[in-house]
């Protein structure tokens, strides 16, 4: 098995540009001194997914850590995450765009 953990967030903040694995499929892709983002890597059904968790600027090593966490969970179930997430976040879009529609104001 892979190790796991194996950047901290002193390594994160101070990673030279380029792309630095994590452990588990999650990695850190810096492109400069502040700005940078995680990705996970996984496999579903025999075919390699990438999924964007966010820039280093609004999700820190943790929460990058605990996503990529769930996701593998899923991952194991059979399940892949990026499809969820993409459903999520379109049901979410029709919600909004129908309470617009609706003519509520808050």
């Amino acid at each position: 098995m892979r190790a796991l953990h194996r950047l901290s967030a002193v390594e994160v903040k101070n990673a030279p540009p380029g792309k630095h694995p994590d452990g588990g499929g999650l990695w850190l892709y810096k492109k400069g001194q502040t700005r940078g983002s995680w990705f996970l890597r996984v496999v579903v059904h025999g075919r390699r997914r990438e999924m964007g968790l966010g820039s280093i600027q609004e999700v820190s090593l943790k929460e990058a850590r605990d996503t990529a966490q769930q996701a593998r969970a899923m991952v194991r179930q059979g399940k892949d995450p990026t499809t969820g997430r993409n459903r999520r976040r379109r049901d979410a879009a029709q919600d909004a765009n129908a309470h617009e529609q609706s003519g509520y104001s808050a």
